[in-house]
């Protein structure tokens, strides 16, 4: 589907939205509108990442934009995010995309209104790059809960099946935050080639600049966040264990003289030597009693218990 929108013959421009266009109807805008045919097959390409050309007076910007539909477990690039591109010049922009956008929906009545503008190719054009950088807002949002759910979790499990399951979330929500921090930056490069010779008009360049690279430092705080969750879990999980460990040695510290008693005096000797004692069976027991007992005091002293 092509649509034209904020249409001015006075400046010779206009707005020409392309959806799920075929390679046919790419190559005849391209001939119409001089593009040029790798930048039509970059177009062609779903999978191409982020990028900028400039040709003929025609710059070409490449993003990739948070797809709101994407499956809950999605975690790579092509199923968490889906292409646009943007053709630029003074006389026309041309925007193409393999489905609905919402924000370039929203977009088409406002700028129908403000076609009259004086460069309105300009302001159209960063109007397109800052909702597409702000596509990623409400997910970091959404990732940031996470991490702080995650994060509870963390000090109120202690179910080892649980604690499989708490890592293996967090290494989905790691994964997903990472191709954020990819795009994010991929974006970045790409928006550092905006520019303008208006000096009044460099300080709206800036603050999509610093959008970009705020939004990009969320994700990577995201990313860092989550590998901390990841190694502290880890790290509990051992803490855990040691401390079973150290209970069942300082048992088994306890009754091992015990155990050597035991034996000693449980062998079937006939002239075994002690047994017709009158206090043998009480000097045993209190024998057992000052052994535990010291071993208690020891650890107490040692800072075991």
């Amino acid at each position: 589907m092509i649509e034209t929108f904020a249409e001015n013959k006075e400046l010779n421009f206009k707005w020409i939205d392309v959806v799920d266009p075929s390679s046919d109807e790419l190559f005849q805008i391209a001939e119409e509108y001089g593009l040029h045919n790798t930048s039509i097959q970059d177009c062609l390409d779903p999978e191409h990442l982020p990028k900028y050309e400039e040709f003929e007076n025609v710059m070409f910007f490449m993003f990739r934009i948070y797809d709101k539909d994407a499956a809950e477990d999605a975690d790579t690039v092509w199923s968490l995010t889906r292409k646009i591109a943007v053709f630029c010049s003074n006389t026309f922009i041309i925007t193409v995309h393999r489905s609905e956008v919402d924000f370039i929906t929203a977009m088409k009545s406002k700028w129908q209104a403000a076609c009259c503008e004086k460069n309105i190719n300009f302001f159209l054009l960063l109007d397109i790059v800052r909702m597409s950088i702000h596509t990623y807002e409400k997910p970091l949002n959404d990732l940031n809960l996470k991490i702080d759910e995650y994060e509870e979790r963390l000090f109120t499990t202690r179910k080892d099946r649980a604690n499989i399951l708490l890592i293996q979330e967090l290494y989905a929500l790691k994964r997903k935050a990472s191709v954020f921090q990819k795009m994010l930056d991929l974006t970045a490069a790409t928006v550092a080639e905006l520019k303008s010779d208006n000096y009044k008009n460099r300080p709206l360049i800036q603050d999509i600049k610093e959008t970009v690279n705020r939004f990009f430092f969320r994700a990577n705080s995201i990313v860092e966040n989550a590998n901390n969750l990841i190694g502290l879990n880890l790290s509990l999980s051992t803490y855990r264990t040691n401390e079973v460990m150290r209970i069942l040695t300082i048992f088994s510290v306890f009754f091992m003289p015990l155990t050597f008693l035991v034996g000693v005096y449980g062998m079937n000797f006939k002239h075994m030597p002690e047994l017709d004692m009158l206090w043998g069976y009480p000097f045993a027991w209190g024998l057992m009693i000052v052994i535990t007992y010291s071993i208690y005091r020891w650890f107490r002293k040692r800072g075991w218990l």
